[in-house]
């Protein structure tokens, strides 16, 4: 069994985080191998804009050097006063959770999202949020996620 080494991400892993973006939105049929030619372009940009800054954190799972998960963060400063959260409190949605499907059954997706957790009870940040996905939903579970009433709009 292959020896797992999870690290905080460097702007040199963009490529990294956006193939892993683009695989996650395709194992959810959100599009094909073909669709969004510019995806993993913007994606790398936005993480080597982002990532130097701090609002935007990420991680990744490396098995004998080669990245084999990850996940990754967007800290919201400032946010508008919610029930509970009255003091102007950062809070931080978690996304881009993704497993390599060799490595899967493994507990690497569980480790990434408990780093992050702990990364984000270390800066004071306790209101997390995400979406998702039905084969991700038991392991956001078990660290006490619920769920709520978010619905989306996409505007032409």
């Amino acid at each position: 069994m292959a020896e797992y080494l999870i690290r905080e991400a460097t702007v040199a892993d963009a490529a990294t985080i956006a193939r892993h973006r683009r695989l996650m939105f395709q194992a959810m049929d959100v599009f094909g191998p073909e669709d969004e030619p510019g995806f993993n372009a913007a994606v790398e940009r936005y993480v080597e804009r982002e990532l130097p800054g701090g609002r935007f954190r990420a991680w990744i799972v490396e098995a004998d050097g080669q990245p084999v998960a990850g996940g990754a963060l967007l800290v919201h400063r400032g946010a508008v006063p919610f029930p509970g959260f009255i003091n102007d409190e950062p809070s931080a949605t978690l996304f881009n959770v993704w497993t390599e499907p060799d490595h899967r059954r493994r507990g690497l997706a569980e480790r990434i999202v408990r780093t992050m957790i702990e990364w984000c009870r270390e800066q004071g940040i306790r209101r997390l949020s995400l979406h998702a996905t039905d084969d991700g939903r038991g392991i956001y579970a078990r660290f006490g996620f619920e769920p709520t009433t978010e619905m989306r709009l996409t505007l032409d």
